[in-house]
């Protein structure tokens, strides 16, 4: 059964929010380090928050996680810059949907 309204999920949550908003200012910056450290943290944070969730209780649940962590790869590829991380945040965005 889903955890949605957990104290947890939603300190979690709350959270994700902060980390988007750092990622967001690092990014307006132009800030290379803080996007490489609040970019991951954002995605990590997204996967725990579906565990929490109960992503893992159902086959639908874990297929979503599964997108949920291609996305995570595509994030990190595509912080670097260069053809080759470009194209491989691509394949790992198409797995994610694919999931």
């Amino acid at each position: 059964m889903s955890q949605l309204n957990d104290p947890v999920v939603a300190m979690m949550t709350a959270l994700y929010v902060l980390v988007v908003l750092l990622l967001l200012a690092a990014v307006r910056s132009k800030s290379a380090r803080g996007v490489w450290l609040s970019k991951p943290f954002a995605s990590t944070l997204f996967l725990a928050i579906a565990i929490l969730a109960g992503a893992l209780e159902s086959t639908f649940g874990m297929l979503i996680l599964l997108g949920l962590a291609m996305s995570w790869l595509g994030d990190v590829f595509l912080i670097p810059k260069g053809r080759i991380f470009f194209v491989l945040g691509l394949a790992s965005f198409l797995l994610a949907h694919l999931a």
